[in-house]
């Protein structure tokens, strides 16, 4: 090849290259998916739900037909709708709801396709037990006005239907110092993604906190009490919802740690019981607290020394290592 030719051929690479690209070439497809992509409903206070078959990016869509699978032990499809997008629908053949399955197919009648997005159909599924079921689109052609099919990429969605219980529990200070007033928390709910659910315990003998409302899940226990060694999430104290109502073994927290944001008991909390020393409320700053008071009677002294040396040491991993909820 001469090196004139070599050379025209390489700048019409270049050209090639850099020459922009077309719609049609950029188009990547349209999608079809169940919105949301996970539902979840109470069985214990209503057990309805709107869902939803959307499409994006979709080209002159004049029909479709669609095919839908779900769990019929668990759910049942109460009614539905077209979205609205396409009009003056024909259908092809009769709509099929039986319990499980969903067949719609359907045309425009001299009505331009349809360009965009939006609500292709309306679900409205009642739940009838207790379980989890995917929504499965297992059929779905979209037709162009000039009859071809589109490209498009399926994503399905999942329906919970669960009930939501109570979980209480009895969490002190030790030596019962304090009852009220702990922080409590339930992180997690890795299946349904539910909480954080947060409490306060209260005074009371026994169990002293509740909380209401909980999607039965797997959760993390936690505490936040100041100058006490707390349950962290990497504690990893975890708890299954099994039965229903849950109570949780009773805890007393470890007094001493005055710099009670490490969980663990060492020199710096000496140093804030000695930085306190002989004060009480009344000889704090705006934003100041008493963390050096470690037995919580209002005042750092020789009493809260003595709790922080007798627990010296001590860290949250290794005194709660033994406690399951």
């Amino acid at each position: 090849m001469s090196k004139k030719k070599l050379t025209a051929v390489l700048i019409g690479l270049l050209l090639t290259l850099f020459m922009p690209i077309s719609a049609a070439s950029a188009q990547t497809g349209a999608h079809i998916s169940v919105l949301p992509a996970q539902t979840t409903v109470d069985l214990s206070i209503g057990s309805t739900a709107l869902v939803q078959i959307y499409v994006d990016d979709v080209e002159d869509l004049n029909a479709f037909e669609i095919k839908l699978e779900y769990d019929k032990n668990v759910l049942t499809l109460t009614s539905w709708s077209h979205g609205g997008i396409l009009k003056n629908l024909f259908n092809v053949i009769p709509p099929v709801n039986n319990p499980g399955f969903l067949q719609i197919a359907v045309t425009q009648l001299a009505t331009p396709g349809y360009t965009g997005d939006g609500v292709l159909l309306n679900l409205n599924f009642k739940a009838i037990a207790e379980g989890s079921t995917p929504i499965t689109i297992t059929k779905a052609d979209l037709a162009r006005s000039t009859g071809p099919l589109l490209s498009r990429t399926i994503h399905n969605g999942v329906f919970n239907a669960v009930r939501k219980f109570t979980v209480s529990g009895n969490i002190s200070v030790e030596h019962n110092t304090l009852r009220a007033g702990i922080p409590v928390a339930l992180v997690g709910g890795p299946v349904f993604h539910a909480g954080p659910y947060s409490g306060i315990t209260g005074g009371q003998a026994g169990n002293n906190f509740s909380i209401p409302q909980v999607w039965r899940d797997t959760y993390t226990l936690t505490t936040a009490q100041p100058r006490c060694l707390n349950l962290t999430e990497a504690l990893g104290k975890s708890f299954g919802m099994t039965s229903g109502n849950t109570t949780l073994a009773p805890l007393a927290l470890v007094r001493g740690n005055a710099a009670w944001t490490d969980n663990e008991i060492n020199a710096g909390d000496v140093s804030v019981v000695g930085t306190y020393w002989g004060k009480t409320p009344a000889d704090l700053l705006p934003g100041e607290s008493l963390d050096g008071d470690v037995n919580f009677d209002g005042v750092v002294d020789l009493r809260d020394l003595a709790i922080v040396a007798g627990n010296f040491g001590l860290t949250s991993a290794l005194v709660y290592a033994g406690w399951t909820p």
